[in-house]
Parts: C-alpha cells; structure tokens; sequence
C-alpha cells in the first residue's frame, strides 16, 4: 500500500467530499502557518478542547480557516486529526486510519 502525499485526504474511508476537503484546509492552514512543531508539544486539554483552550496558535488556526465555515464540532475533529498528524507523522497516521477502519 503505497502512502499518499501529506495533506491529501482523498483516500479517508467512510467520509463525504466536504469532510476531506475541511482535513485538507485546515492541513494547509498548519503548514501556511508553521505549527505542526507546536500541535507536537501541544496537550489536549480534555475540559476545553481545541474550541475552547484559548492558546493563540488555535485562534490563528480559526482566523485562517474561518473562510471554510467550520461549525464547533468539525473544527475539533479536524484539530484532533491535525494533532494525531503531528504526533505520530503523516504515513502512521494513515495506516492508524486504514487499520480503524477495516
């Protein structure tokens, strides 16, 4: 199984159109903004989330990507995935994504 490039999401199972293009903004918006060494470092508070935490990064992240018109809940998916991509890199993340869902 060959890895796709980082930051395309059209192989993601089980997911429509619009959700793999919200994966793909934000993805860009990270990297235009140069904070995937910071979603590494970065702790998920479990009371707040990515909404509500307040750290400046994320508010640059939203201001970035306010244009998509992401409602509370796909911004914390795609933040989450964003984070998994940073902590675990881009080829474990899609085999941990294929794995899932087998």
């Amino acid at each position: 199984m060959t890895t796709p490039n980082p930051g395309d999401f059209s192989w993601y199972p089980r997911l429509e159109d619009f959700e793999k293009e919200g994966l793909k903004n934000m993805f860009d918006a990270v990297t235009k903004l140069k904070l995937w060494e910071w979603f590494q470092r970065f702790e998920i508070n479990p009371k707040l989330g990515f909404r509500f935490d307040g750290a400046p990064e994320i508010e640059d992240i939203s201001k970035e990507t306010a244009y998509v018109g992401y409602s509370g809940a796909s911004f914390g998916w795609c933040m989450v995935n964003m984070w998994q991509i940073a902590k675990l890199g881009w080829a474990p993340y899609y085999t941990s994504i294929i794995e899932q869902n087998k």
